[in-house]
This record gives C-alpha cells, sequence and structure tokens, in this order.
C-alpha cells in the first residue's frame, strides 16, 4: 500500500494533471482554429456575395442592354405591324445598330413602303378609269354627294352635266375599237383641264361623261362652261392617220 501511496498515486496525479493541461491546450488551439475558420467562412461569404452582386448587376446592365437593342425595338416593329393591319397612323420606327434589328427594321420599313404603294394604286383604280384616266362613276357620285350635302348647308345649287359623244358606235365599227379607244384617251386628255375646285370630270363608261359642278351662280355659267366643253372636243381631228368628226 505504500508502494501506491508513494509511487503510484503522485504518477497518476501527474499523468490526470498532464491530460487536463492537454485537454485545455487542445481546447484553446480548437478555439483558435474555429475562430480562423469563422474569419475564412466570413471572407468566402462576403466574396460571394460580391460575386453575387457582380453578376446579378451584370446581368441587369446585359438585360436592359438587350432590351434596348433588341426587344424594344421588336416591340415597337410589332406595335407598327398591328397599327398598319388597323389602319392607324403610322409609328416611327427606332433608330438601331444591331445588324438583326437593324434588317428587321429595314425589312419591315420596305414593306410597309410597298404595302401603302398597292394601296394608294388599289384605291387609285378602284376611283379612276383605265382607258382614260379620268375619275370614274364611283369618284363621281362621292363627289356629287359631298357637293350636295354642303349646297344644303350653304344654301347653292350644284349641277350634273352628262355628255356623250356623237358617232362614237360608227367610229368603232368602221375604224375598230383600237381607234375608238385613242378618241376616248384623246377626249378625257382635254376633258381633264376642266377640273377644278368647283368643277370634278369623269367617265362613266363607253363614251359618257359627266361634270359635277358646285357652287353655281346661275344658268349663264353653266351655258359658257357647255360651250367650251363642245369648242375643246372639236379638236379631236385625226386619229392613227383618219380624220374624226365627234
Amino acid at each position: 500500500m505504500a508502494i501506491v501511496r508513494n509511487k503510484i498515486s503522485p504518477l497518476l496525479a501527474d499523468i490526470r494533471g498532464a491530460l487536463l493541461n492537454l485537454d485545455q491546450h487542445i481546447e484553446r488551439s480548437a478555439s483558435r482554429d474555429v475562430g480562423e475558420w469563422a474569419k475564412v467562412a466570413a471572407s468566402i461569404s462576403r466574396s460571394f456575395w460580391t460575386l453575387a452582386i457582380g453578376a446579378l448587376m451584370f446581368i441587369v446592365i446585359g438585360y436592359l442592354a438587350f432590351a434596348r437593342s433588341v426587344l424594344n425595338p421588336i416591340a415597337m416593329v410589332a406595335q407598327a405591324l398591328n397599327a398598319e393591319c388597323k389602319g392607324e397612323k403610322q409609328i416611327l420606327l427606332p433608330k438601331v445598330k444591331t445588324t438583326e434589328t437593324l434588317h428587321l427594321i429595314t425589312a419591315f420599313s420596305e414593306m410597309r413602303k410597298q404595302v401603302h404603294e398597292r394601296q394608294v394604286l388599289l384605291e387609285y383604280q378602284a376611283l379612276h378609269d383605265s382607258l382614260t384616266g379620268l375619275p370614274n362613276r364611283t369618284y363621281l357620285l362621292k363627289c356629287l354627294i359631298h357637293d350636295i350635302q354642303q349646297a344644303a348647308e350653304h344654301n347653292q345649287r350644284v349641277a350634273l352635266l352628262l355628255l356623250d359623244l356623237d358617232r362614237f358606235k360608227e367610229i368603232n365599227d368602221t375604224l375598230g375599237h383600237h381607234v375608238g379607244d385613242q378618241v376616248l384617251k384623246n377626249a378625257g386628255k382635254l376633258l381633264l383641264n376642266f377640273t377644278s375646285e368647283h368643277c370634278a370630270v369623269a367617265r362613266l363608261g363607253g363614251d359618257e361623261f359627266a361634270f359635277v359642278l358646285n357652287n353655281v351662280a346661275d344658268e349663264k355659267q353653266i351655258f359658257e362652261l357647255t360651250d367650251k366643253i363642245l369648242q375643246v372636243l372639236e379638236k379631236i381631228d385625226a386619229v392613227e392617220d383618219y380624220r374624226i368628226y365627234i
């Protein structure tokens, strides 16, 4: 027992003390390591958030640039196309620098130009005679309705004059329709000179023409106009070496 008390017990106490010191050292070292790892984790977290914010800003800036250069012009082209379909006022297309969008806007502008040209041509063909180029019956009827309404509102008078070419059937039967067509063309050119703010001229069909006069003062004004028309038509005297009298 003396050996245990004198030898073994002090040795165990020394071992226990060494173990306690080792445990305290390990604990202090672990605390330092945890602190270092916490600092490293905080640094990594800050770096991650910095990168995330930078990436988000890059995405936002890239999207805004893409929207301004591509998406917005395409949206405006779509709006312009929709306006064209509805016949509304033309939308001014933006100026862009990207090649693809520029090609799209150029193609749309060319398409819109061609559509307008065809529309103008169709409207002209719908309201004009293809042979003489004079306004046709539809155009004359629109003018007549408008002038009658205006005359009713302002207590004015409107006159409608009808004209046909004498012996025109004989020209077609003896000289051929191509000569008759040329006579109509020449007559159309001469009658077109009477077109003015107060006088509309039209070909009704065949050898028939018509005049609508608005704001007529008296019958004398009408007779003076008819005399001038007859004098002008007498100028058709030769077509393809044929002497023509109408």
